[in-house]
């Protein structure tokens, strides 16, 4: 799943910057910034699940159960961060362990087949799992179980915590895991080709290198709870492709579009000029980090001025600057989400996978608008913090988020206070 501000086609792909392997093959190594804020997350409240980063993958098909373990241990072996603790030194400076990696892979299995309603079994297992926190100390910060329905339909359970993978890590995953249990199922070795660096060497080397008050339906607590849900949309294919062409006469993304759009929903809902919005980079801007998995995910928070009314033209080449000068200093440390390449259907050897829709439980922000490009059609939902607002409330809002989408393509040189 990528993470990525989309960049325009003039912009260089990669980093001219190598990724030394590290001189010293210690298992200690520090952390990287987006670790380190994702471990001062973390000391607040251990006990948290909010930052769990769990997936269900539904497996169709006759499965080689030993094939599969010895897959997730291969995966182990070259991904060093699957294997990987935090803890402080003395003086009270976080580091990353990486142990060894090991001789097999356990895979803890619930049988349901037997169970009078084996599917509503599954779910509660999804979700006790998805809400099952992390010490991060003792480890392990890589789960996995499986779960079985009957003879031919298996749920794979994969689940780490957020600082050790983003969302491009779980295609990542899902890909090396797939490959890997294809080549041993049919008895040939392992197809992979080695890992020129593994994460704690970005993380020494990046380290070498030289908020929105709005009205909400409850006040707002002084410790937040986390409890969350989503509400889904789903614009036409004439829609979107609308809003793919009005982004290109802007020399813009889609990405900048809906950012654009997203930030005069907000300014609408909360009337203040000044919107700021929190998005996330993929910060693999290097060739030797493509297909490692690790925390890059760079947060980066784009804001957008509201003052003088302008045309919805004018508001959206303010976005495209704005954005493009944020990932220009996407390694300076620091919610909108766009997916352009989600996680295709997986079939090998007679198996089918499919992720299952396993609904995230919690919420660190008010509001989190997903928005995933499958294909020529633009879908999505609103992630929501239910101590913030209520169903009907989000639903309202996607309302009037449609409307937006609808008035800036009949005319993008509609000024904001008239839509």
């Amino acid at each position: 799943m990528s993470e990525a501000v989309q960049r325009v086609k003039s912009e260089p792909e990669l980093n001219a910057d190598v990724i030394p392997r590290r001189q010293i093959r210690s298992p200690r190594a520090p952390l990287a910034y987006a670790q380190e804020h994702m471990w001062a997350l973390y000391q607040i409240d251990p006990s948290s699940s909010a930052f769990n980063l769990s997936i269900a993958v539904r497996l169709e098909g006759k499965l080689d159960v030993t094939a599969l373990k010895r897959a997730l241990a291969t995966v182990v072996r070259r991904q060093e961060v699957l294997r990987t603790t935090f803890d402080v030194t003395a003086d009270g400076r976080p580091f990353q362990s990486v142990h060894p990696p090991p001789s097999y892979w356990p895979l803890p299995l619930n049988d349901l087949s037997s169970r009078p309603d084996p599917l509503c079994e599954m779910r509660r297992l999804v979700a006790t799992e998805a809400a099952r926190p992390f010490n991060l100390q003792t480890g392990p910060t890589f789960r996995t179980a499986l779960i079985c329905l009957g003879t031919s339909e298996h749920v794979l359970l994969l689940s780490l915590h957020h600082i050790i993978a983003d969302g491009w890590s779980i295609g990542i995953l899902l890909r090396e895991i797939t490959v890997l249990y294809a080549a041993f199922v049919a008895g040939a070795p392992v197809p992979l080709a080695n890992l020129p660096v593994q994460y704690a060497d970005f993380a020494v080397w990046q380290r070498q290198k030289p908020a929105l008050d709005w009205p909400t339906d409850f006040p707002r607590r002084a410790l937040q709870s986390f409890s969350s849900e989503r509400e889904r949309f789903s614009l036409s294919e004439e829609l979107s492709r609308q809003l793919n062409e009005l982004g290109q006469h802007q020399n813009a993304t889609v990405f900048m579009t809906l950012l654009a759009a997203f930030q005069l929903l907000l300014h609408m809902h909360s009337g203040q000029e000044d919107i700021l919005i929190e998005t996330n980079i993929a910060n693999r801007n290097q060739g030797s980090t493509e297909n490692l998995i690790g925390l890059f995910v760079n947060n980066v928070v784009l804001g957008t001025n509201f003052s003088g009314n302008p045309t919805f033209r004018e508001l959206l080449a303010r976005a495209r600057d704005v954005t493009l000068g944020a990932d220009a200093h996407r390694d300076v440390p620091f919610a909108l989400v766009f997916q352009s390449d989600p996680l295709p259907a997986l079939e090998v050897d007679g198996l089918k996978l499919s992720l299952l829709d396993s609904k995230t439980e919690t919420s660190n922000s008010d509001l989190v608008l997903y928005i995933t490009e499958t294909g020529r059609q633009l879908s999505g939902y609103l992630h929501y913090n239910t101590d913030s607002f209520t169903a009907r409330t989000i639903r309202d809002l996607l309302d009037r988020f449609q409307r937006i989408l609808d008035a800036i393509v009949t005319d993008p040189e509609c000024y904001v206070d008239s839509i």
